[in-house]
């Protein structure tokens, strides 16, 4: 740890928007796992005619996933959960690495969250306008050490 004072303001916001993506998450993730995930609906009738429908739900943990999709959700949320971190490398650390992988990773989210949009990006979208803030923040920190020269070379 650097063992400064104080943080800039752009710092507050690079790390305040780190740790706020992963947590825009929680409640996704409680949805998609208790919530209705699946509902379909049987039609049949009878001999006389009349027609009667049941409905049923399940939710994403009744629904069967498969591995690839737990293996996609754990890409996911280890990705999310790399935010904070990157930001935390960059501000304490001023890492230049740190910075250039938080804003690699910001965009990247952005542009899968939008691909997906129609469905489960819906969902991961505030997680990445969130990691896009922290690592639009990054840019406006004033760094004066040698590690912005550093950086520059990416």
């Amino acid at each position: 740890m650097s063992g400064r004072a104080g943080y800039t303001a752009s710092e507050k916001w690079e790390l305040g928007l780190a740790i706020a993506a992963p947590l825009a998450l929680v409640p996704v993730a409680i949805l998609l796992l208790v919530g209705d995930w699946r509902t379909s609906m049987r039609c049949s009738s009878d001999a006389s005619g009349a027609m009667s429908c049941e409905t049923s739900s399940q939710t994403l943990l009744e629904s069967g996933i498969t591995p690839a999709g737990w293996l996609l959700i754990a890409a996911v949320v280890g990705v999310l959960l790399l935010v904070p971190l990157l930001a935390a490398a960059d501000v304490h650390l001023r890492s230049a690495p740190a910075r250039f992988l938080l804003r690699l990773l910001a965009f990247t989210m952005f542009v899968f969250a939008c691909i997906g949009l129609a469905s489960i990006g819906l969902f991961l979208m505030p997680g990445a306008l969130l990691a896009v803030g922290s690592a639009a923040a990054s840019f406006g920190s004033k760094r004066t050490d040698a590690t912005l020269s550093a950086a520059t070379r990416f």
